[in-house]
């Protein structure tokens, strides 16, 4: 499975107190810990030209999402955002899996209180990956708050869910084909 991650390019200079979103937004830690989990991430500063057209794409507080989301891209897109665009997005795509920004941070600033939780996943996955849904958590006709009891974070979680996902979206393209 193949898995990149789109990050804003940096800018040519910086003030003495900025950091890039690269950095600031631990993006390689998040990275290396899908890599130690079993999915390695090639991680891009650019843009949708730069990324391959196969395998899953990690995507940050991407500002035009929603203006370049075509079908072919959606089911291979894990958004990571601000709660309110990632609600939209939910309501209105068929991405393939979404974090809140603020779950993610909380996964960054305290680990070890993390109990794999905080995947906003597709539901038709079901039983497929093991996971429960979290009652009461955020739902929408196609997407649940997920947990899983053999995850430790979000990174544990997510690999556990694409690898679950990536065979399902391989029959689903030879379907169509």
């Amino acid at each position: 499975m193949k898995l990149t991650a789109l990050v804003t390019p940096s800018p040519e200079t910086l003030g003495p107190t900025e950091s890039t979103f690269r950095v600031f937004h631990h993006v390689d830690d998040f990275c290396a810990a899908l890599s130690a989990a079993g999915v390695p991430v090639t991680i891009v500063e650019g843009t949708l030209a730069d990324v391959p057209d196969d395998g899953f794409l990690l995507v940050y507080r991407w500002v035009d999402l929603e203006r370049h989301l075509t079908p072919e891209l959606a089911p291979r897109l894990v958004v990571v955002a601000p709660p309110g665009p990632l609600w939209r997005l939910l309501w209105t795509s068929t991405i393939a899996a979404g974090i809140n920004e603020r779950w993610y941070s909380d996964w960054y600033y305290g680990h070890d209180d993390e109990n794999g939780y905080g995947l906003l996943a597709r539901k038709d996955m079901g039983d497929r990956w093991g996971a429960t849904k979290i009652e009461p958590g955020y739902s929408t006709e196609r997407y649940a708050e997920y947990a899983h009891p053999g995850c430790r974070h979000i990174p544990e979680l997510l690999a556990t869910y694409l690898a679950a996902l990536a065979p399902l979206l391989a029959q689903e393209r030879s379907e169509q084909s």
